[in-house]
């Protein structure tokens, strides 16, 4: 009986007898994790979602968890995500072993396990190890299950100390099963430790009781009975039934007097009753509980019958209470397919049949008790085999390495001989390769040196093309013409008696100076310190020419152009010529010049653009064209747009120059048309507090 008592708790351990579902919380979580997975980002989010809504039906449908986790896998199979791929493998597993399908769950965990370790992920490794462990302890493969176990512990050691705790338990209950109370008990403490310092409270119960059960092992009643009321009170505050029933049935188990155990056992029935009567441990308990009642109807120890012992009214009702108790235990077993409690129950009722002087039946009974117990020994046998055929397959292949160890050592003496030889030829080759290296690596640095020699030269040969062009277009932005132009217009503006108008020009010219002077000392100038130098430019020019044309500069609102650096003087050439050339000898009214800046991420977009007399009207006065072709401005921006180009290794600069014709354009809130000439320049401009000089010096 106590060998059946620790096999059944440690059953009943295994297959997570700690857990108790509610299933109406449980349909609750999988309604609003579907409602989360219906806003996940990503695919492996809403996979992730997946697997936990798969899981929380492993308790209420497994069917139905069973078809998520495969759909789950095939999907993690399409994305190549192989975290999700070991983790639905774990999934199937387990429900598979659940089912009773050991080896497709074996398959399952072993696959899970390749993956996460190819992936390095050691919670998913060891998960899968400890699945492998408890699919072997179910098929009764205790051994096979240890090596598991005893594989996953170093993993989970330093990380996991929820895992830790119930590996350590894991492999106590196998001890346990082996009946080896001294190991059981050193691993049950460990576990019990571990979860009192982490306050795992469900652990600690089961600790408690696997400890318990090592005292029984160990013919340590009192002990064990200490820890399993211990164990009993820690599931009670839980609100574990589960666990209290299973307490209540082993207490029952280690108490001395009959009516302690009847009365344990009455107890862990009516939890039984009330959650599960068809669990493996509450058809045990209905075995032991009419047991107890046939030994005091028959007043004797043991199975021990007395021949002819008169009927008594309190024997009579302990018959009775036996034959309805394991008559219970025999339907019930039967009908969940229990065959090791149907046995048990099938024993006792022929005894109790006997007892009763139904001979017919308790010949019956015992035929088929012994049928069914030849047939689990069968397997029992088959089990120990087969643990047995593994063991031997160990040894031989120990014994094939230590063949092979003892031939090894008669060839050392040889390989010393050949080791000799073969490291003065290894020097050889050294010293040969090593003169080899030093002459590539002569090689080598000669070709370096030239290559920086040849890259330093094209650099001063870019600068010097830089600086040519900046001096060109200083002198383009300082023409003469435009400063004598200014001053006389200034001196006649004097002269006619208006020193208002004659003093701002005046004011606006200096800064014009000035600002073009310091831009041109640099490679990269402030966008903002452009802008107004163009605008100056502007409006000294609509000066001269008797604002005979309207402009408008036109930017974005909340773009600070204090913020940014651009290659300085190359926007002022473009607003030159469509005034010079498309406004100044064009007689329609309604001239315009629109200046329109546009910012796109690292980039200007610089746009001049006018409704002159166009790049067409140009080909038909000679006069005009010649003017135009001898236009140095141009032909100075292309050359430092093929500069930066250069230097940046790419086309981050353009100019494109359109003939309008008859197009409409917006300026302000006016939509015109007109002819004149739209001049696009793209520059690259940077961040004003970051030292980009070296950008464009290559």
């Amino acid at each position: 009986m106590q060998k059946l008592y620790v096999c059944v708790i440690w059953l009943w351990m295994i297959l997570g007898g700690t857990a108790v579902y509610c299933q109406k919380e449980g349909y609750e979580a999988i309604d609003s994790m579907r409602q989360v997975m219906l806003h996940t980002k990503t695919d492996t989010d809403r996979l992730k979602v997946f697997y936990r809504i798969g899981d929380a039906y492993a308790s209420l449908n497994p069917e139905k968890s069973l078809e998520i986790a495969r759909k789950g896998l095939q999907e993690s199979k399409l994305l190549r995500w192989k975290k999700g791929m070991g983790a639905f493998h774990l999934s199937i597993g387990n429900i598979l072993s659940d089912k009773g399908y050991y080896d497709s769950s074996i398959a399952h965990f072993d696959t899970s396990y390749e993956l996460n370790e190819q992936i390095q992920y050691a919670r998913g490794a060891y998960s899968a190890l400890m699945n492998i462990g408890t699919a072997y302890q179910r098929r009764g493969f205790d051994n096979a299950a240890l090596d598991y176990y005893l594989k996953a512990l170093p993993m989970i050691e330093a990380s996991d100390k929820y895992n830790l705790t119930m590996v350590n338990l894991d492999i106590a209950g196998i001890y346990c099963n082996q009946r080896n109370a001294s190991k059981a008990l050193t691993y049950a403490l460990n576990g019990l430790t571990i979860a009192k310092e982490n306050d795992f409270l469900p652990h600690i119960a089961l600790a408690l009781k696997v400890i318990g059960n090592a005292y029984v092992l160990g013919k340590d009643t009192p002990t064990a009975k200490m820890y399993m009321i211990q164990s009993l009170e820690k599931y009670r505050s839980l609100g574990d039934r589960v666990g209290e029933a299973s307490l209540y049935y082993a207490l029952g188990i280690v108490a001395p007097h009959p009516r302690d155990r009847i009365a344990f056992a009455l107890r862990s029935k009516g939890i039984w009753d009330s959650i599960n009567p068809t669990y493996p441990l509450a058809l045990a308990n209905l075995t032991v509980l009419g047991n107890e009642y046939l030994n005091s109807a028959i007043n004797a120890p043991g199975n021990a019958i007395p021949v002819k012992e008169p009927e008594r009214p309190v024997r009579q009702t302990a018959l009775q209470l036996a034959t309805l108790y394991l008559e219970k235990a025999a339907i019930l077993s039967r009908t969940s397919g229990d065959v090791d409690n149907l046995a048990e129950a099938l024993k006792s009722l022929s005894l109790l049949n006997e007892a009763k002087g139904n001979d017919k039946l308790a010949l019956s009974d015992m035929k088929e008790y012994i049928e069914l117990n030849d047939s689990l020994y069968s397997q029992e046998n088959k089990n120990r085999l087969a643990q047995q055929e593994a063991g031997y397959q160990f040894e031989k292949k120990e014994a094939r390495f230590l063949e092979q160890q003892q031939l090894s050592a008669l060839h050392i003496r040889q390989l010393w001989i050949y080791s000799a030889l073969i490291l003065a030829l290894a020097i050889a080759l050294f010293l040969y390769f090593l003169n080899r290296y030093r002459l590539n690596q002569l090689r080598l640095k000669n070709e370096i040196q030239l290559q920086q020699a040849s890259q330093k030269q094209r650099e001063l040969t870019m600068q010097n093309q830089l600086t040519a062009s900046r001096l060109k277009a200083i002198r383009a932005q300082m023409n003469p013409h435009f400063f004598f132009n200014v001053l006389n217009s200034i001196e006649s503006y004097i002269m006619e008696s208006k020193p208002d108008i004659a003093s701002s020009l005046l004011q606006k010219f200096a800064v014009l100076c000035r600002l073009i002077l310091e831009n041109s000392d640099q490679r990269l100038a402030s966008v903002q310190r452009e802008w107004q130098a163009l605008r100056l430019y502007t409006e000294l020019e609509a000066e001269r020419f008797s604002h005979e044309f309207a402009f408008e500069f036109i930017k974005p609102v909340d773009l600070d152009l204090s913020r940014f650096v651009m290659p300085s003087m190359m926007i002022q050439p473009l607003i030159e010529n469509a005034i010079h050339h498309g406004l100044r000898h064009c007689i329609k009214p309604g001239l315009r010049l629109l200046v329109l800046m546009e910012y796109f991420n690292t980039t200007l977009k610089i746009t001049v653009e006018d409704n002159g007399i166009g790049l067409v009207n140009f080909k038909t006065d000679p006069v005009r064209q010649e003017g135009k072709l001898r236009s140095l401005g141009i032909t100075m921006i292309r050359e430092r747009i093929a500069i930066i180009n250069e230097a940046s290794h790419g086309d981050i600069a353009s100019l494109e120059i359109i003939n309008k014709g008859n197009a409409r354009y917006k300026t302000g809130n006016a939509t015109e048309n007109g002819s004149g000439v739209r001049a696009v320049l793209i520059l690259p401009v940077f961040a004003a507090e970051s030292d980009l000089s070296q950008v464009m010096s290559g």
